[in-house]
């Protein structure tokens, strides 16, 4: 019988000790409802918006409350995205222009045309208003009930529902999503400052199949930062890849140019 190459045979053990190392290490992952978060995060993955531009209509409620006095507004919005790089929208009251905001990946721009000014910022003016820290893929997930995941920081957190539940230090946040069992997307998304102990919440429902993908047809962001905010947003119209777009964008020489320090 010829003789096996002592060099083949310790090679050949090793490969057979990391299968089966690489195995236990799979087999002993933490697991909800019989899911690793790897395979939870793959069915988000495949479950998150695919689109070029997506066109948004609908209307709105804005509140906020502060030394227990309500001030509150209802307005109309449409609203295109052009996937991770332009967020337009504009808002109306009683058919009459109000605003309008133009966001990229590095600034936000406001025109306020009762006002007649325009701000011209960075995403301190968004996390201001919501109470947290906001970024453009947080603004586009707004819309779309997609998370801004950071896989490597994420951990399973076991619960009785039937979420699945990712948290992650964002300091001085802590994020918490909520994945719905049965689609992958947001139900909620949690984050509470660590030191205050005051949090902001996003919340999505009303998902509705437009050309094959789950889209939220509501999201409410709740905020303790500071004043209390309420924003509510209802589309009633939702469409994936629309045949017309809308990225115009232009201040008029007679308004009044404020930036961050001076909303």
């Amino acid at each position: 019988m010829k003789r096996i190459p002592f060099l083949f045979l310790v090679l050949g053990m090793v490969i057979v000790l990391a299968g089966c190392k690489n195995r236990r290490n799979r087999d002993n992952a933490p697991r909800v409802k019989g899911l690793t978060k790897e395979e939870i995060l793959s069915k988000q993955h495949d479950a998150k918006a695919d689109f070029h531009f997506m066109y948004f209509k609908g209307k709105a409620d804005f509140e906020t409350i502060k030394e227990d006095k309500s001030e509150g507004i209802g307005f109309s919005y449409k609203a295109y995205i052009a996937k991770d790089s332009l967020i337009w929208a504009s808002v109306s009251k009683f058919g009459i222009p109000a605003g309008t905001v133009l966001i990229n990946q590095d600034s936000v721009k406001m025109r306020v045309s009762l006002e007649r000014f325009a701000i011209m910022c960075d995403f301190r003016v968004l996390s201001n208003m919501m109470g947290m820290q906001v970024d453009f893929g947080l603004v586009q997930s707004f819309f779309t009930g997609d998370p801004t995941l950071n896989p490597s920081a994420l951990s399973l957190v076991p619960n009785e529902s039937e979420e699945f539940i990712l948290r992650e230090d964002r300091p001085p946040y802590q994020v918490s999503w909520f994945l719905n069992g049965r689609h992958y997307k947001l139900d909620k998304m949690v984050a509470e400052d660590i030191n205050l102990g005051r949090k902001s919440t996003i919340t999505y429902s009303d998902f509705k199949d437009i050309s094959g993908q789950k889209v939220p047809g509501r999201a409410l962001i709740e905020a303790t930062q500071g004043a209390k905010t309420r924003i509510e947003l209802e589309h009633s119209t939702i469409e994936i890849e629309p045949k017309k777009t809308n990225f115009r964008f232009r201040i008029p020489d007679s308004y009044e140019i404020r930036d961050c320090s001076m909303q």
